[in-house]
């Protein structure tokens, strides 16, 4: 593809000085610890980037934190709150579908590993028996949001209000007082305003129906976070060489309300059955993460009008500017059209250059995902978990997306 990874010069330097904070654990608590690495590293990307993108932003950062120093840093960023019109998906892999700021926070996180696997500078992973990689104990991850995910984790919030300091993984009290309507999964929906709800028997979309005309329909934040907490953040791919990652925190800025989270997110996988870790694969489990609000004021509006995203992960040297609704890099800022660092046919060519065999090129990125055979039974017994509790069905894109060979 011709991209690159951070060097191990420009990789080293910036886990060591750039968007790291110092903070002695009686000075700032966790949730502001994260919120304020976070703004931080944002106001220093917006200073990289021209003022006529620079608007108020959906912003949603992964911080690293080492346990033994109390050091705090962003390792990967996204702003925006689109997706991409229907006429604009392609079958090569190059257009990103979601950029919703999660979504490419948690995209950014994966080009993180990638780097990681070529140039661990301060050995922060351990290889296990299973010969899978995994974090030292004392490096956890955080999710910092500026406002409640999409879906069920915020819907029901201005009716309820927004509520409490937070809770800790093992003392939550989701809010299930409307039972009809409450815990459903959703979809974002093309020129939708919000989410809609997804029935269990829900018809599943077609590449051909959306591109001549279809409303494409992307799961919710709160559903793909939910999901996380069961699988993981590396996703399909990198699960093959790295044990699950799950977020230890969630700082929500804005429509923040510990009851509502905790439903949407982990809380409601396990209502009505027994739970879902014992059916999983060695290594996964059902992630209930601890979940608060900065005292600090840190929260940046929606800006409905504007499409652009900005995505940024550690070492790289610029934030990349993309446009929601395209799934493509901003043409308008001096740079060509193109395919962004985070969409999947670069992630595959990673994955070619780091991991596998480099001479399957006839592989295509569905057959490498079908070869992470445990995470693929968590993602399923997921799934089939939502749908027994009448949730709703997960809304795939089409097959077609994902038979590119890179």
């Amino acid at each position: 593809m011709g991209d690159y990874l951070p060097s191990k010069a420009i990789l080293g330097k910036v886990m060591k000085n750039s968007a790291s904070v110092m903070i002695p654990p009686h000075e700032m608590e966790l949730h502001d610890r994260v919120a304020t690495v976070t703004m931080t590293k944002l106001a220093e990307l917006l200073l990289q980037t021209p003022e006529a993108l620079v608007g108020r932003k959906v912003v949603a950062a992964i911080v690293m934190t080492d346990n033994n120093n109390n050091l705090s840093r962003v390792v990967s960023l996204g702003t925006g709150n689109r997706c991409v019109h229907g006429n604009k998906i392609t079958e090569d892999g190059t257009v990103l579908h979601d950029s919703h700021a999660e979504i490419l926070a948690k995209r950014g996180f994966k080009r993180y590993l990638y780097a990681l696997l070529v140039h661990d500078p301060l050995c922060l992973l351990n290889k296990g028996e299973d010969e899978k990689f995994r974090f030292k104990p004392h490096i956890t991850f955080h999710l910092y949001i500026s406002v409640a995910p999409c879906g069920d984790g915020a819907l029901f919030v201005p009716s309820d209000g927004t509520s409490g300091n937070g809770c800790r993984g093992d003392e939550h009290n989701p809010i299930f007082n409307k039972p009809q309507t409450q815990a459903l999964m959703r979809a974002k929906q093309e020129n939708g305003e919000g989410t809609v709800p997804i029935m269990v028997d829900e018809v599943g979309q077609t590449y051909d129906g959306i591109v001549h005309g279809g409303r494409l329909r992307i799961m919710s934040c709160s559903d793909k976070i939910c999901m996380w907490n069961v699988v993981g953040l590396q996703g399909a791919l990198l699960s093959q060489v790295f044990q699950p990652i799950y977020l230890k925190s969630i700082t929500c800025g804005d429509l923040f309300n510990p009851g509502h989270l905790s439903r949407a997110l982990c809380c409601r996988i396990d209502l009505k059955r027994e739970p879902l870790s014992r059916s999983l694969p060695p290594g996964y489990r059902v992630n209930h993460p601890d979940f608060g609000v900065p005292k600090i004021q840190t929260t940046r509006g929606v800006e409905k009008a504007r499409s652009y995203c900005m995505n940024w992960t550690m070492g790289d040297s610029e934030p990349e500017i993309t446009d929601g609704s395209t799934g493509l890099t901003l043409k308008s800022i001096g740079k060509p059209e193109g395919p962004s660092r985070l969409c999947k046919r670069k992630l595959l060519w990673y994955h070619r250059s780091i991991i596998s065999d480099k001479s399957t090129t006839m592989k295509t990125y569905k057959m490498y995902k079908l070869d992470a055979d445990d995470y693929n039974l968590a993602k399923e017994a997921f799934r089939q978990r939502m749908m027994e509790q009448n949730y709703g069905s997960w809304i795939r894109m089409p097959q077609e997306m994902e038979r590119f060979t890179g």
